[in-house]
């Protein structure tokens, strides 16, 4: 989901995609290649001044901590879902998103989705 996600931020007008992040530093650079942005970890992503907001699709089980990450970081947060795989993480994630500034939106994509809204 994050390559696809990556990939539409580079059509969202006013929005400008400067790097991806991955676990993986491979995956990582060739998203990065194939899409003209500097890939980095996520400690690096989230601590970048030109970061803004982050689109975060990562394994689901390293949701929570990493959402944590951003909202610490200062950044507006997209966040696939879910957003927690415990009730505890998700505990630790609603407090975050409580005592940030940031704007926070899940990504259920089909509440969006024309077809289904009909």
């Amino acid at each position: 989901m994050g390559s696809l996600h990556a990939r539409n931020a580079l059509q969202l007008p006013g929005a400008e995609l400067v790097a991806v992040a991955s676990t993986r530093p491979e995956q990582a650079e060739a998203v990065g290649h194939e899409l003209g942005v500097r890939a980095c970890s996520y400690d690096e992503l989230f601590a970048a001044a030109d970061v803004d907001a982050v689109v975060l699709a990562a394994r689901s089980v390293d949701h929570a901590e990493r959402a944590c990450a951003v909202l610490a970081a200062g950044k507006h947060l997209f966040l696939e879902k879910p957003g927690a795989t415990t009730l505890a993480e998700l505990d630790a994630l609603l407090a975050a998103a409580a005592e940030s500034a940031a704007i926070v939106q899940v990504g259920y994509h089909r509440r969006f989705d024309r077809r289904w809204m009909e």
